[in-house]
């Protein structure tokens, strides 16, 4: 939210300037401070069993990201080789490809499966669900610029602005931001945890990301003035203030405590995956008739998401604070 803010009333120098001096000084100072336990104490004989992980391991662990690992691979090659491609086959496929390895993994989620499988089957729920959030929330990040400059300033995207015109699209972008992350930091503590604790945390997170479609579908039809993006980013904002906060703690519950380094970087390619594959959308938006096609992603990726997220359970109860 500051980072939004200091863009906007001073410039961007300054927030690069400041964030450097920021990530230096949080990165080296407090290691020193901070003392761990060598060893984790580990009970059970699931956690005693060999912690090393070969990468077919974790390719499997990763399998409904096997399409959008595909996808990021084939973008990276063609971009990198500058090869100018006119078709869509490779999307429709690696569509077609996620969609069959989430209804595989629905499929084996049967009863009397044993606590280690049912756990993987889990955690494997959790990275296709929340990689279909980032896909709409990163596509929102790259292209809200786009979308103000044509839908709300009334520019060609290929207009080149005055210095004047940047600094107002910049402000636009900025602002809406912040109200977005303003709302994203207040909520989890004062709102969501309370909520959780009375109807779950899946459950909380599902009805956040519901209003967080309904925000972007909002974008689409009524989004058409600075004044109205930023009431309907503070509506989003109730979905990314569950983004930021509860899918970390619902997947912590599935996975073995000692191989928590491994599980959380494996979560993570539920978040850098679909961001590749987001900052390969640009030029099938532009061959688009309006910018509005930006949130039309947005609200199907973040409905796809929710859906999914109908299949994952509450594993644990949350204990309630006296």
């Amino acid at each position: 939210m500051l980072a939004y803010l200091i863009g906007t009333y001073w410039d961007n120098y300054t927030l690069i300037y400041l964030g450097a001096i920021l990530v230096f000084l949080f990165s080296i100072i407090p290691p020193f401070f901070i003392e761990e336990p060598r060893q984790l104490n580990i009970n059970n004989e699931v956690n005693k069993s060999s912690t090393r992980t070969s990468w077919m391991d974790v390719l499997k662990t990763i399998q409904p990201l096997w399409g959008l690992l595909l996808y990021a691979v084939y973008r990276i090659v063609i971009r990198m080789n500058n090869i100018k491609v006119e078709h869509y086959w490779a999307e429709i496929i690696c569509l077609i490809l996620t969609g069959l390895l989430i209804a595989n993994l629905i499929r084996k989620d049967k009863p009397g499966l044993s606590e280690t499988a049912a756990d993987a089957i889990a955690f494997q729920k959790i990275l296709a669900a929340h990689a279909f959030t980032w896909l709409g929330v990163q596509t929102m990040f790259i292209y809200n610029f786009g979308y103000i400059k044509e839908v709300i300033m009334g520019y060609n995207i290929s207009d080149v602005l005055n210095a004047t015109q940047n600094d107002q699209l910049g402000d636009i972008n900025n602002i809406s931001f912040a109200i977005l992350n303003t709302v994203g930091f207040l909520l989890p503590a004062f709102v969501l945890e309370p909520l959780a604790e009375k109807i779950g945390r899946v459950r909380t997170h599902i009805l956040c990301l519901v209003v967080m479609t309904l925000g972007y579908a909002a974008i689409v039809f009524l989004g058409k003035s600075s004044v109205s993006l930023f009431i309907l980013m503070g509506i989003a904002g109730i979905g990314w203030a569950a983004v930021v906060s509860l899918p970390f703690a619902i997947m912590s519950e599935v996975v073995n405590p000692a191989r928590m380094g491994l599980y959380m970087g494996l979560f993570n390619l539920s978040v850098v995956l679909p961001q590749l594959v987001a900052s390969s959308l640009g030029g099938f938006i532009e061959k688009q008739e309006s910018r509005s096609a930006i949130y039309i992603i947005c609200a199907i990726a973040l409905g796809i998401s929710a859906i999914l997220w109908l299949w994952v359970k509450d594993n644990k109860k949350i204990d309630k604070r006296k």
